[in-house]
């Protein structure tokens, strides 16, 4: 859920974890509305070691549709400042919904035969000031199968070179900055794995400044194993921006 794709240049120094950078924008929209977002996505590619790989054109309420993501073993799935560039409180309720269940779709795939039926993922959504109430996140997670595993605080100072980018103005909005948490999700049961509760909690160890607080959250050094890119990157989205394939709902 990238916009000019600075948070997961800001995870760089977070060898721990890999990343899979995605954002919704195609590159030709992208370009235009982040011009920043050339040299961004550039460093991804060509600098730093833990960013298996940048996509564009991928829509958050069709993960599980979308041919590469499949093919992938996900431990987490991170959408930082979703906003649809409109003050619509029950849209964005909506789209919350939307993604949590694709989310959760997504993470479904990543067991094999041998696994138990429940996804092992998490879902984390990092929100500003009063949206999470609003846009009535717990509720909607809770609707689509995730239990609520707890609140991490999210500070820009974490993230080397992040920079909060507005949907449509392509403009900052870090002056919400201060207000910012992050919430996570999984299905039943999982919370009981003892791991970080957000991905980005190496930064406590990487970095001099103090780390992410958590709620109900516990902290592991195991990973998963390596992710490993597919060729095929080919996006099975619909055409229309937001559009949800199995109930035709567009925002």
């Amino acid at each position: 859920g990238e916009g000019n794709f600075s948070f997961a240049y800001g995870l760089r120094h977070c060898k721990e974890i890999e990343v899979l950078a995605t954002g919704y924008d195609a590159e030709q929209v992208l370009v235009s509305r982040y011009p920043e977002a050339v040299s961004i996505c550039a460093k991804l590619r060509q600098s730093c070691e833990n960013i298996i790989g940048v996509m564009h054109g991928v829509d958050a309420n069709h993960l599980h549709f979308h041919a590469a993501l499949k093919c992938l073993s996900v431990d987490d799935v991170v959408f930082t400042h979703p906003h649809l560039g409109t003050e619509d409180t029950r849209a964005h309720s909506s789209l919350l919904g939307h993604f949590f269940h694709s989310a959760r779709r997504l993470l479904e795939m990543r067991r094999s035969s041998s696994e138990s039926l429940t996804p092992q993922g998490r879902v984390h959504v990092t929100l500003a000031a009063e949206q999470a109430t609003l846009w009535r996140i717990e509720e909607q997670a809770q609707r689509n199968g995730l239990d609520f595993l707890g609140i991490t605080d999210f500070d820009d100072t974490w993230f080397d070179g992040y920079e909060r980018r507005r949907t449509l103005s392509g403009r900052s909005f870090a002056s919400r900055a201060a207000s910012s948490r992050t919430f996570t999700f999984a299905a039943p049961g999982v919370g009981s794995k003892a791991r970080p509760l957000v991905p980005w909690r190496c930064y406590r160890e990487a970095t001099t400044l103090a780390g992410p607080t958590e709620v109900n959250g516990q902290q592991s050094k195991g990973r998963s194993a390596k992710l490993r890119l597919p060729e095929n990157t080919e996006e099975l989205a619909g055409e229309d921006p937001f559009h949800c394939i199995p109930c035709a709902k567009r925002f």
